[in-house]
């Protein structure tokens, strides 16, 4: 899977793949490099996703500050869709302490 990425790293749809993929193996330390780098690109089709998915690779990671603040920054962002679900995500996240 590598190899593509290091022909053409800002290439947004194989590092948002490769990270989805690893998060469903639940390789989060791998899901998580994806997932920021796609993060750095905010023209990227992909990056509101990201921006979501990563306040849960964080989680899993058991960065729970970073965690939360990733989510908060889904907020704050108007223009990412998952706004919504990171108030609720967030929510339960501060129930769960």
């Amino acid at each position: 899977m590598s190899s593509c990425n290091c022909i053409k790293p800002e290439n947004d749809t194989i590092n948002y793949f490769q990270a989805v993929i690893a998060y469903d193996l639940k390789k989060y330390a791998v899901a998580k490099v994806g997932f920021e780098k796609v993060t750095k690109y905010k023209q990227s089709v992909f990056y509101n996703d990201a921006e979501y998915r990563l306040g849960f690779v964080l989680k899993y990671l058991h960065q729970d500050n970073e965690s939360k603040h990733q989510f908060e920054t889904v907020i704050t962002n108007n223009n990412n869709p998952y706004s919504e679900e990171a108030i609720k995500v967030l929510k339960i996240l501060d129930s769960s302490k």
